[in-house]
């Protein structure tokens, strides 16, 4: 997850704003799914009907709690450039309506993940404010369809970083710093069936981010993301402690 200093600094984040049960939200109706009428070419990225259909099916799922099915198990020739271009259309709706885009998630960024989807790279999404809840506060689970919690190392950015051209020491040098975060990773996907189109449409599986700690950290040359010193409380505070002292554990 990637941050700018200003935005960690930031108090309120239009989560704790909105009530926790969406299926109230107007917008959760505005958008009538319209079904394809055209075939489905083996290998070629599908057309932008068939985008917005599967964005609206995923949109109406965030907003009422309702999983879909696997998009890959009804549309199995979905390639990856069709699975951003249905994560767009929805970034751009939650734009429309208000929410700002803070910072952007790296995911499947192991090797034993990216074995598991089959894959060589990660994936991405994007984060916007209503994302985001303060340190401490209780999550309602009516606000998510199936969540799991993941340790994660978040990156808080002195800069913003754009390509292309961009180079491992251009890269350091825009990051302020690195910090312990704890993710609370959800999928409108039904029971977790997703394979790497099903993700990224999706917007890479995101749910919520607490903030967590100051925004220093510790800068990413002597920074850690070992996978031990890190428990979690049933609050969203992570309870973490240097794993050494140059180096933050992160779950």
């Amino acid at each position: 997850m990637i941050r700018t200093r200003e935005h960690w600094l930031r108090t309120g984040c239009g989560a704790a704003d909105r009530a926790p049960n969406r299926s109230h939200c107007p917008e959760a109706s505005t958008y009538p799914v319209a079904r394809p009428d055209a075939p489905i070419k083996s290998g070629e990225v599908q057309d932008a009907q068939l985008h917005q259909t599967l964005a609206n099916e995923l949109w109406g799922a965030d907003r009422t709690a309702r999983a879909v099915p696997p998009l890959t198990e009804r549309y199995p020739d979905l390639v990856l450039e069709d699975a951003y271009a249905i994560q767009t259309i929805n970034i751009e709706r939650r734009v429309s309506i208000g929410q700002k885009v803070i910072g952007r998630k790296v995911g499947l960024t192991s090797r034993p993940m990216q074995k598991i989807l089959g894959v060589d790279e990660p994936d991405f999404g994007v984060l916007t404010d209503e994302m985001f809840i303060e340190d401490g506060d209780l999550i309602d689970l009516d606000r998510l369809l199936q969540p799991r919690v993941e340790a994660e190392p978040a990156f808080v950015m002195e800069r913003d970083l754009a390509g292309p051209g961009v180079t491992t020491a251009g890269a350091l040098t825009a990051i302020a710093g690195v910090m312990p975060a704890v993710e609370v990773v959800d999928s409108r996907v039904a029971d977790w069936k997703i394979k790497l189109v099903d993700t990224v449409a999706d917007n890479a599986s995101s749910g919520l981010l607490p903030r967590n700690g100051p925004a220093g950290g510790h800068r990413p040359r002597t920074a850690s993301a070992e996978r031990r010193g890190c428990g979690r409380s049933r609050r969203t505070s992570p309870r973490c402690r240097p794993a050494r002292p140059d180096a933050l554990s992160a779950g």
